[in-house]
């Protein structure tokens, strides 16, 4: 019995945003954005906050310029639910990352350091994964992580749900159809924000929102998995990651569940 199948599947639906077949929440520069005017100049200047100029790009350039801001960010944490899955992942520049991934009613905590990976699913994901085998699996696993490594092709998905590198890349995907346009400007968790509105024929309409102060990060992402709301928040920027790393003692090879 394997557990990795159902492990790469469920992380793989969030590796990068929205990019895969079905959810509209993926962004890209285009060719077809039209910019907008920027807002007039404030009143009291002196008394302003200081923007970083996104107000004066193109749609396009909007896109491109946040995606390079996300990925030169030292780090991230990113949540919320794409293609059905809910995850909340916290991750540095250097690929460790540490947080849980849901879906269909399943838990499983993932840490990743370096190229080691901890998993630890909860017992409504042995009873999907394993079946008959649950319980017997369960209780060779007991209270511990499975530990393999990001190189093993069955579990090279969890390299992408970690890598920031990934998810800015996913930004500036195209399908060719697209357009992106400028919307509102508006305060996203207190943070001065430009909106921009992808419409794709195939995915249908979604809204990215882009930090105007400090960096151009993106706050946020809305749009719809077929019939159901998705959407990703990305906050934290800069914040230390802090890791615990299971111990041996508390680690289980992946090999020993084949």
């Amino acid at each position: 019995m394997k557990i990795t199948q159902r492990a790469g599947i469920a992380i793989a639906s969030i590796c990068a945003l929205a990019a895969t077949s079905g959810c509209s929440i993926s962004f890209t520069g285009g060719k077809k954005s039209e910019p907008s005017s920027p807002p007039p100049p404030s009143a009291t200047p002196s008394s302003a906050p200081q923007f970083n100029g996104i107000d004066n790009l193109s749609a396009s350039e909007v896109v491109d310029a946040a995606s390079d801001a996300l990925r030169t960010a030292p780090s991230v944490h990113i949540a919320g639910t794409v293609n059905k899955s809910q995850l909340d992942l916290r991750m540095d520049s250097s690929g460790n990352c540490a947080g849980r991934i849901t879906e269909d009613g399943t838990n499983v905590d993932l840490i990743k350091q370096g190229s080691k990976v901890w998993l630890k699913p909860d017992h409504a994901f042995w009873v999907q994964a394993a079946g008959d085998q649950a319980t017997q699996t369960e209780a060779l696993v007991g209270d511990r992580y499975i530990v393999t490594d990001s190189s093993n092709p069955e579990f090279s998905s969890l390299a992408d749900a970690c890598d920031i590198a990934g998810y800015a890349d996913s930004m500036t995907e195209d399908n060719g159809n697209s357009t992106v346009n400028k919307g509102v400007q508006k305060d996203v968790r207190g943070i001065p924000a430009l909106e921009l509105v992808r419409n794709d024929p195939q995915e249908g309409r979604s809204q990215l929102y882009i930090a105007r102060t400090g960096k151009p990060y993106p706050l946020e992402i809305h749009g719809t998995d077929g019939d159901s709301p998705a959407g990703v928040v990305l906050d934290e920027y800069g914040k230390p990651l802090s890791i615990d790393v299971p111990s041996a003692s508390e680690s289980l090879d992946a090999a020993q569940l084949s």
